[in-house]
């Protein structure tokens, strides 16, 4: 049991409060034995593992164990060692430094949705059809099967409880890729980290700085590019969310940029009873990528009823 190295404790300083040298370094820091666990999971690469072993239990030794077996280095540190490291306030006794995973490149993301914008397919919606009824488990798998048709953009996000939960809730909804434009905050940061329960891990967000050129660009491909106001355009349970649609959100207090304006091609709204004005970002994004998912995964279900119903008849032909 020792104290943190001093050239080791700046430097996981660093980690923990600045972008800056977490993008340098390529690391990031992940609190508690969950999401340690969560991060090995997913396959990520666990660099070091640091330990208070006084204020540990069974869970956080056998995730250092799990971390040591795949190549991670161990330190095992006194006690209130980690809170001087700042990731939190009251830190769990296990902290770890993992490498950020590799993003997507842009010409070969835009490529992928380009090719899902081209099928052009305008899904309807509802899960009943005459007798036919979907369970929960069939609507969980459908949804998992269409995890490739729509993308979230989340541009200019600021606060860090925000991004992780948009994050948790775009996993949840089966989207395929989350893209952070513009100022938004660190997506790796200890915050953000905790706010996403492990969905960073699995849906880790592609970065674009540019706002502007980002969103010509969608336009250029030709994708539905989706986007809500108060009072403008459909209904958002009325609206049809075609493959390849790009849901935009906004700055908590500035919403989307003015050149939004020119690159959105339909708005949508959310009505709101009594005297609520707007929801929290996270919140509408919720609202909008569970309804996006639910009319695509109600497609693909009609499509393989559809399917079931013409082999059925031409066996009945035959």
């Amino acid at each position: 049991m020792q104290a943190v190295p001093r050239r080791r404790l700046a430097h996981l300083q660093r980690l923990a409060q600045h972008s800056a040298e977490r993008r340098k370094a390529g690391q990031f820091l992940i609190e508690g034995a969950v999401l340690v666990g969560d991060a090995l999971d997913a396959g990520l690469r666990v660099i070091e593992v640091l330990l208070e072993e006084s204020r540990a239990g069974a869970a956080e030794k056998a995730v250092v164990a799990r971390a040591r077996d795949g190549g991670a280095t161990y330190l095992e540190v006194a006690e209130e060692a980690l809170a001087r490291i700042g990731a939190s306030v009251t830190p769990p006794p296990l902290l770890a430094v993992a490498e950020i995973p590799g993003q997507h490149n842009l010409s070969e993301a835009n490529s992928v949705l380009g090719l899902l914008g081209e099928t052009g397919v305008s899904v309807g919606e509802g899960f009943e059809d005459g007798e036919t009824k979907v369970s929960a488990t069939e609507l969980a798998n459908a949804i998992e099967l269409t995890s490739e048709g729509f993308s979230l953009a989340a541009v200019e996000i600021a606060d860090p409880s925000n991004a992780g939960a948009l994050l948790r809730c775009a996993e949840g909804a089966g989207v395929s890729e989350v893209i952070f434009v513009g100022n938004c905050v660190d997506p790796w940061g200890p915050k953000v980290v905790r706010s996403s329960a492990g969905s960073v891990f699995r849906l880790p967000p592609r970065r674009e700085p540019a706002v502007a050129a980002f969103l010509q660009g969608l336009q250029e491909t030709g994708r539905q590019v989706v986007a809500t106001a108060s009072n403008r355009g459909n209904l958002y349970y009325e609206f049809s969310y075609n493959k390849g649609a790009v849901i935009l959100v906004g700055n908590e207090t500035r919403g989307l940029p003015e050149v939004a304006e020119a690159n959105v091609t339909d708005w949508i709204q959310i009505p709101l009873a009594g005297g609520v004005e707007s929801l929290n970002v996270a919140m509408a994004a919720s609202v909008i990528c569970f309804e996006a998912a639910r009319q695509m995964a109600a497609k693909q279900m009609d499509a393989k009823q559809m399917d079931t119903e013409q082999i059925e008849l031409r066996g009945a032909v035959q």
